[in-house]
């Protein structure tokens, strides 16, 4: 691929990476797979997953920080902190689509200048890098 890149995983990329890995786009698989690259899960896309687990959308194999600590270490995966400069560039971008963990992940994209790796358009329309 090249240069190596700072690869923000969307939630469902990092849950499709540890439990079904053939789901991945072609250009994200390759992108996760260059041992260049660093790869990155928000602590948003942990707080949706905590949410969708406690509503019973998304049953796990183990306790969820177990689960999520598990497979980030499986994957080489780090972890991002919050900025607060990123809760601000949330609110500037467009009004289009109003998901706040899609928000909070497109502007962390942005300001940390990494490459989202997600399947979901609205991304792009936000103006952040993405892969899939």
């Amino acid at each position: 691929m090249g240069d190596s890149l700072k690869l923000l995983l969307d939630t469902c990329s990092f849950i499709w990476l540890c439990s079904a890995p053939t789901k991945l786009g072609a250009q994200a698989a390759q992108a996760l797979d260059a041992s260049e690259n660093t790869r990155y899960l928000s602590l948003a896309s942990i707080w949706e997953i905590v949410i969708k687990n406690q509503s019973g959308k998304l049953p796990l194999p183990q306790p969820i920080k177990t689960w999520i600590e598990g497979q980030a270490t499986q994957q080489d995966i780090e972890f991002l902190e919050l900025d607060r400069q990123v809760i601000y560039q949330s609110g500037q971008l467009g009004t289009d689509h109003r998901d706040p963990f899609d928000r909070w992940l497109a502007a962390e994209a942005i300001h940390h200048r990494m490459t989202l790796v997600s399947p979901d358009l609205p991304f792009r329309n936000f103006g952040c890098a993405t892969v899939w």
